[in-house]
C-alpha cells in the first residue's frame, strides 16, 4: 500500500515498534505511530548518556559513582538491523564520547524462535553478565526492545553483585 499511497502524495501511519536504520526512505511520506526508528532511537539515547553525565566514572560492585573512566559493554540482538545500528551509530557515537567499547565486549544475542532457544538465551545472557564481569565492564547498553533481555541480565547481574551502571532504549523504542 505504501508504494501507491507514496505516489500520489499520501502517506501511511505505521504501528511497527522499530523500523530499519534509516526507517523506509524509499517512503518519506510514512509516520510511524509506535516508536522511532533505531537511528533516531540511539541518536537520542547518546545525547541523553552525555546530558545525563552517564559516562562518569562508576564502581560496579558498589553500584556508586567512582573516579574511573568508563569501560562500555553492550548487549544487544543479533539481527541485520541492529548490527547495522550499533556498528554504525552507537559504537561511533559512543567513540566520540571517550567510552567505545572493546569489539569483545559487544555481545549479540541470538534470535529466539522456541521454547528450546529461550533456554539458550537466558544461558547467553548469564555469559554475558559473567564477560562483562571479568572484563571489569561497568557500564551496559542493553538493546532490548521487547523487555524480554533486561529483566534476565538484572536479576543474573543481582546474583553476581555486579551493579553497572545501564543504559539503552526503553521497549518502545525510547531512550
Amino acid at each position: 500500500a505504501s508504494p501507491c499511497l507514496n505516489k500520489t502524495g499520501v502517506g501511511a501511519s505505521k504501528a511497527a515498534v522499530l523500523a530499519g536504520l534509516d526507517g523506509f526512505p524509499q517512503f518519506p511520506l510514512d509516520v510511524n505511530v509506535v516508536g522511532m526508528n533505531i537511528a533516531r532511537s540511539f541518536r537520542a539515547m547518546l545525547n541523553a548518556f552525555k546530558s545525563q553525565n552517564w559516562y562518569g566514572g562508576w564502581n560496579a560492585a558498589a553500584g556508586a559513582s567512582a573516579p574511573t573512566h568508563p569501560k562500555v559493554g553492550i548487549l544487544t540482538l543479533d539481527d541485520p538491523q541492529f548490527n547495522d545500528g550499533v556498528d554504525h551509530l552507537l559504537v561511533p557515537g559512543l567513540r566520540a564520547a571517550g567510552a567505545e567499547p572493546d569489539k569483545g565486549d559487544i555481545i549479540r544475542l541470538g534470535a529466539t524462535h522456541s521454547q528450546g532457544d529461550t533456554g539458550n538465551l537466558v544461558a547467553s545472557i548469564q555469559s554475558a553478565v559473567l564477560k562483562f564481569r571479568s572484563d571489569g565492564v561497568d557500564h551496559v547498553i542493553i538493546t532490548d526492545t521487547s523487555g524480554g533481555v533486561t529483566p534476565f541480565f538484572l536479576t543474573a547481574a543481582d546474583s553476581q553483585g555486579y551493579y553497572p551502571r545501564y543504559g539503552g532504549p526503553t521497549p518502545d523504542g525510547y531512550p
